[in-house]
């Protein structure tokens, strides 16, 4: 799969839900590093069309390779689930404190 975001703001759930069904190479956005890691960056992340065709000639004859950075890159991931995110997400919203109240305890 390749990953191409359309406004470089960000990581998308796009990109985590790709990764997660398969080998992605994906366009360098603010928050890849973070996510992945640079080591894995460098082997996935691609700034330009061009370096992005480049890079998946080249990993398309070599399974073993894309097989083990897909390893690598749901270990990435693995904390983004739905439903891990919705914990965030509902803590975050419902916290007493954004809410007006004050934390009994």
């Amino acid at each position: 799969r390749i990953n191409v975001h359309r406004a470089p703001v960000g990581i998308t759930r796009r990109l985590i839900e790709f990764m997660a069904i398969g080998f992605t190479i994906t366009d360098i956005v603010p928050g890849l590093d973070e996510l992945l890691g640079p080591p894995i960056v460098k082997k996935v992340g691609f700034r330009t069309p061009q370096e992005g065709l480049k890079m998946k000639l080249y990993y398309a004859s070599r399974p073993a390779e894309r097989a083990e950075l897909w390893e690598e890159e749901k270990k990435a991931i693995a904390v983004f689930t739905y439903e891990n995110v919705a914990g965030i997400v509902l803590a975050e919203t419902c916290s007493p404190s954004r809410l007006g109240l004050q934390s009994v305890g």
